[in-house]
């Protein structure tokens, strides 16, 4: 993340659900996520995880942090809910969208309790000994951005540099993860402050070697393979396309640019990671 060449590329997912887990290990799926995760990241040469606050951020939820920040050797995420809708949002993505550009209060209000929100997470997930936070704001789709990168200027970008700024004074990794085609608003995310970004689908549009050349040095890529998508030997090409730009600098964490669900084919899965 600091530049310097490690021995090898990194190795990371944003999430693996234990509908994958069980799919992967059909003798396993009696224990639990945490015993089927470990035997994952073993096989795969994983270095990181990534614990899941943005559905539930509990008790369970931060013992879970606590435990592998103490009893493991790899690097620590709490993924936490950003600053755009959710599916959860007291507002429906319509109203959200409506607020966004009218500024209602309604929306102001919600964009004042979701950045408290998450505040107090990064906070307590950092308390437990999480080394960083991992932002989650799918802020596009397929053919760009949702709004006019105006109004992400004016609600969303000051907001997602605070929190940044947040995880950085306390001393963790801040790591954003977005979906969607992100060439349009590459200048302004790498103004927020963040270590590293996740997603960057091919499928989406993203061009991993000019985003890659263009925040070399300034932030370290993670993802970019599209596990979910691709057959074996397809995984296998653009993983050596990537690993051919990255070359032996840094600045890259591989993996997918989506997590490992019910969907991923494990014959791709097996491919990137070479187990």
């Amino acid at each position: 993340m600091n530049g310097r060449p490690p021995d090898r590329p990194p190795r990371g997912e944003l999430l693996v659900e234990e509908t994958f887990l069980n799919r992967l290990y059909p003798e396993a799926t009696a224990r639990t996520w945490r015993d089927k995760m470990l035997r994952l990241m073993e096989a795969a040469g994983h270095d990181l995880v990534i614990i899941d606050l943005s559905r539930q951020a509990g008790q369970k939820e931060a013992a879970e942090i606590a435990w592998w920040a103490s009893r493991t050797d790899y690097f620590v995420l709490a993924l936490i809910n950003g600053l755009f809708w959710q599916p959860g949002d007291p507002l429906s993505f319509e109203e959200y969208m409506l607020g966004l550009v009218q500024e209602s209060a309604d929306f102001a209000d919600l964009m004042k309790k979701k950045k408290q929100k998450a505040l107090e997470l990064i906070d307590r997930s950092l308390d437990h000994g999480a080394d960083g936070c991992l932002i989650g704001d799918d802020l596009a789709h397929n053919q760009g951005p949702f709004v006019s990168p105006r109004h992400l200027d004016r609600w969303i970008f000051p907001g997602l540099n605070r929190l940044a700024e947040a995880v950085k004074k306390r001393g963790g990794a801040a790591f954003l993860h977005s979906c969607g085609n992100l060439t349009t608003l590459w200048d302004r995310l790498l103004s927020l402050g963040f270590d590293s970004l996740h997603g960057l689908s091919p499928a989406a549009g993203n061009d991993f070697r000019l985003l890659f050349e263009q925040g070399r040095g300034r932030i370290t890529l993670m993802g970019g393979v599209d596990l979910d998508y691709l057959k074996p030997e397809e995984v296998e090409a653009q993983k050596a396309e990537i690993l051919d730009q990255v070359g032996a600098g840094g600045g890259y964490i591989l993996g997918s640019t989506a997590g490992l669900s019910a969907v991923t084919p494990l014959d791709s899965f097996r491919a990137l990671y070479g187990v």
